[in-house]
């Protein structure tokens, strides 16, 4: 496609023949097709040089001629799908816009920025700016039921409480419980070559839908250079009520006439599409999603996807140049919610950043959008510093010296990707974010679930790895064989460090469990640090409401994993989940107890109401054989909990593995290893009946001093379930630990809907004794 588009406009600008120098004096209209409106009293012609002076508004509606040049100052606005701008030199001036119509309900109608040139210039404050120019935002209902969805191929659903944001390169965000169930708006359009805006927000009866991104299209047979700006964002929701948090913790409604649910939803990002010779500058290219107000009343604003970017270039003449400095950014809309303390009257607002869900479902969270690069040369330069986005079109990586991640968040999201560091990564600042795989998005039982696909990724740091700051890493598995059952390595020649409020994320494939597997010299969890898989194994099950309210059952549906639960039992791992009755039988326990190395299982969903299940907790596996693993902080590999509503149950998923092994593992007090079952817990609307069980406990075990590798005998292994105090300098840690089944809360809850605790284990493989004499 680039080599026939180019082939294209080198043939039409090499007939461009010099004329004369036009300028826009706009005094009949805003028209480019109208004589009286340029110096000339003609219309620009091929050949000629064109002016668009500052403060001066110009509208395009069909093709330019071939013009030798171009030179915006003012604003020129193109207002129809199919014209084009084409001169062989495009430069947007400082103050200079060059934009689209505004945006629209129908497709037919839709308005882009679309140049065809030898070469683009925006200089340093000039933009081409498509800023919430795409499909436009639902109008307002027309009385306090009315909630009318948004436009465009993922636009916002809003039908009472089951409503989400909207999406494009990345998924709509949506609330997560056992009352709001219905699927997430999907990515939409072709990441290489992106040519859709992006979709709105729906709206109530106090608050318009917002507008998505629009539409930049770029064919340069040259260079283009951008040290200003090209902004295609979706609109933020205009957080039409507050949430009034007060200083003893009891909130209340800040809001015209004192309405909670008037919430409109947010824009996603839209399209930028740029094919040239070779990409410079040191400005933004932005297709942002809309954020959102979240947690607010029971129809929060909920934040839209990234939109999506495509940069195509020739590798060799891209290595001439350089985008150190510019900004590239598909982020996905993020959330915030107003604080009030009563006594001083004082009102913030606070953003949800990269680095926040945490623990929270990923469902509540839009997606970010992609990012597309011919080859590694741009990410290498920015990545770290001021590129976010699911980047695609990279699969191999390397860094031939230390890297410092201090800023933004990226995923590398292409199947079987493998990134290289060949020194140190430290990961600082106050937000940023790593991602290795899972940047696949579909819906798999009305939930959004992010996977990596079947080829496994890799992470190599040859030196230390550290997260420092307010930083996060997240290790996404893909779905195995059967025979290599870990989908993801991390691999690191020197220390791996968690430093207090840094977050590290290991997900299995949520239907296969592949999962993934850290090989380091040494591991030093410390306090106030998480390592989780909490929620990330077997994915639990989804039930949907019967519609018709029928008084049988609509049926049973399963999670995944080796014990998922089935007919309302929670999951089964180390220990066996809960049943209802002596019918309702849990599936058996499974996985090696002293070297366990699978994730948990899913619980099961039954009724003829909404109900979702737990899914199960994945696998931390973490081998230091010769090296030091200390633990201050937390380790935790729960499974979540499962959902009630009505005659709708969900059965909690089961906890996961933490497997842990060193030649010493050593902790304090406040060294937490967690791997429970999750709970079965009614909604917040309460239910009338309680049978699901709650999700088995996992499986923990610790192995230091001689590794099991070399061919340690069992005769030669100290096991306990306790951590072992015979010998100090190997095994002295003082934290706690956990394999607990989940709970089964409610009036209704009975012991046989209790799951069993899992297994814990410390083994120390005796080293050698007395002195080994080799004599040749």
């Amino acid at each position: 496609m680039k080599k026939t588009v180019v082939a294209f406009i080198s043939i039409v600008f090499a007939s461009i023949v010099h004329a004369e120098t036009i300028t826009w004096i706009g005094t009949e209209s805003d028209d480019w097709n109208v004589v009286g409106n340029w110096d000339l009293e003609r219309i620009p012609a091929i050949g000629d040089d064109v002016v668009i002076p500052a403060g001066k508004t110009v509208t395009l509606e069909v093709s330019s001629e071939n013009l030798s040049s171009i030179e915006i100052s003012g604003t020129l606005v193109m207002n129809d799908w199919d014209a084009s701008l084409n001169a062989s030199v495009v430069t947007v001036k400082k103050g200079g816009i060059l934009t689209s119509g505004e945006a629209v309900f129908t497709e037919d109608e839709l308005s882009r920025v679309w140049i065809k040139c030898d070469t683009l210039t925006i200089d340093r404050d000039g933009a081409i700016d498509v800023n919430y120019k795409g499909y436009k935002g639902a109008d307002k209902g027309t009385d306090s039921s009315q909630y009318l969805p948004g436009y465009g191929p993922g636009g916002s659903t809003v039908v009472g409480d089951e409503t989400q944001g909207p999406s494009h390169g990345g998924h709509g965000g949506a609330l997560y419980n056992a009352n709001v169930l219905n699927p997430r708006k999907m990515p939409y359009d072709d990441y290489k070559s992106p040519s859709l805006p992006g979709s709105s927000g729906g709206s109530s009866k106090w608050a318009e839908g917002q507008n998505g991104g629009g539409v930049v299209k770029i064919e340069a047979t040259g260079s283009v250079v951008v040290n200003g700006a090209i902004l295609a964002d979706g609109a933020n929701a205009s957080a039409y009520a507050r949430i009034i948090y007060d200083n003893d913790g009891t909130k209340s409604w800040d809001s015209p006439n004192s309405v909670q649910d008037n919430h409109d939803q947010s824009g996603s990002g839209g399209s930028i599409y740029i094919v040239c010779d070779n990409f410079s500058g040191s400005g933004t290219l932005s297709a942002k999603g809309g954020g959102g107000c979240f947690p607010l009343a029971s129809r929060p604003s909920y934040s839209a996807g990234g939109g999506m970017i495509a940069v195509h270039y020739s590798v060799e003449s891209q290595k001439a140049v350089s985008v150190e400095g510019m900004t590239i950014t598909a982020q996905c809309g993020l959330y915030e919610r107003y604080l009030h303390n009563t006594i001083t009257d004082e009102r913030t607002s606070y953003k949800t950043t990269n680095v926040d869900e945490k623990d929270e479902p990923k469902e509540v969270s839009a997606g970010m959008g992609t990012v597309y690069f011919t080859d590694e040369q741009i990410a290498l330069q920015i990545a770290g510093k001021s590129l976010t986005g699911n980047i695609l079109g990279v699969t191999n990586i390397v860094y031939d010296s230390d890297w410092n991640f201090t800023a933004g968040r990226v995923k590398f999201g292409e199947e079987g990707v493998k990134v290289t560091v060949n020194g140190d990564l430290t990961l600082s600042g106050e937000d940023s974010r790593l991602e290795i795989g899972g940047g696949m998005t579909t819906n798999w039982d009305s939930r959004v679930v992010m996977y990596a696909g079947t080829n496994v990724n890799y992470l190599t740091v040859t030196g230390d790895l550290k997260l420092e700051g307010v930083s996060r890493l997240d290790i996404h598995a893909a779905a195995t064989n059967g025979v290599d059952r870990f989908g993801s390595y991390v691999k690191v020649g020197g220390d791996m460090t968690i430093s207090e409020n840094c977050f590290v994320y290991s997900w299995s494939d949520c239907e296969n469990l592949g999962s993934p597997v850290f090989e380091v010299g040494s591991l030093n969890v410390m306090e106030g640090a998480v390592f989780s898989a909490y929620g990330r194994g077997g994915r639990g099950s989804y039930h949907e409401k019967n519609t018709s309210y029928a008084s049988v059952y609509g049926g049973q549906k399963n999670g995944k994993g080796p014990g998922s639960g089935s007919t309302l039992t929670g999951g089964s791992h180390g220990g066996m989940g809960g049943g209802a009755g002596t019918t309702t039988v849990a599936a058996n326990t499974y996985d090696d107890e002293f070297r366990p190395c699978m994730a948990g299982s899913g619980g099961s969903s039954y009724g003829n109401a909404w109900a979702i299940s737990g899914a199960g907790g994945g696998l931390i596996y973490v081998s230091a054989t010769n090296g030091v693993i200390r633990v201050d902080g937390t380790i935790d590999a729960s499974g979540r909990h499962g959902s009630i509503l009505g005659n709708g149950y969900g059965g909690g998923g089961s906890g996961g593995t933490i497997f842990l092994e060193a030649k010493t593992f050593l902790g304090g007090e406040t060294g937490q290893l967690i791997a429970n079952g999750g709970d079965t817990k009614p909604s917040v609307s309460g239910a009338t009946s309680l049978r699901s069980g709650s999700g088995g406990g996992g499986r923990i075990a610790v192995w230091c001093g001689r590794p099991w590798g070399e061919g340690l005998s069992d005769k030669k292994v100290v096991k306990s379930t306790s951590p072992i105090t015979d010998f100090p300098k190997s095994m002295n840690y003082e934290g706690s630990y956990s394999v607990a089944p989940g709970e089964a809360f409610g009036e209704y809850a009975e012991e046989r809907n209790q799951g069993y605790e899992g297994t814990v284990y410390f083994c120390y493989g005796r080293l050698p004794e007395g002195i080994v004499l080799y004599i040749k």
